[in-house]
């Protein structure tokens, strides 16, 4: 009876460190996609953008423009949109089994459609595991307050 209760907890232990190291795994891969993203958006890596945003991608501007991900890589081929500085800190990564919110800061600088969205900004982003891989479905941004 002590060994099997010896054993059971061993049995939960492995299986908690195991959902462990996926989810951190999970989040770090999260990070590499978001980084992917980041220096696509300033590259204007159209390619990149394609590959990363899922087919019914919403983003939401600083300004409530919101766009679908045809618009948004429209914009980037056309020039519209430009951003020549992104740089992300207080990154923060929550897993929901298929489904993944980041959370971060942002300082950008860059212009969509003649209007600059430069500033200093919040942003969350969502991300879905489809088909075996993670794409983004949505990007909030949002000025944060001075």
């Amino acid at each position: 009876m002590k060994r099997s209760f010896v054993f059971g907890l061993f049995v939960i232990a492995i299986g908690s460190f195991a959902l462990a190291q996926t989810t951190t795994n999970v989040e770090q891969e999260i990070r590499q996609i978001e980084e992917q993203l980041r220096v696509a958006t300033i590259k204007s890596d159209v390619a990149v953008l394609e590959r990363l945003l899922a087919d019914d991608y919403t983003n939401v501007n600083p300004n409530g423009l919101v766009r679908t991900r045809t618009e948004v890589i429209a914009d980037v081929k056309s020039g519209a949109a430009k951003t020549t500085a992104l740089e992300l800190s207080n990154i923060k990564v929550r897993v929901y089994g298929d489904a993944a919110v980041l959370t971060c800061d942002a300082t950008v600088k860059s212009q969509l459609r003649g209007q600059d969205t430069s500033g200093q900004l919040r942003r969350m982003r969502i991300f879905a595991r489809r088909q075996g891989r993670w794409q983004a479905v949505a990007l909030q941004q949002t000025r944060i307050a001075k």
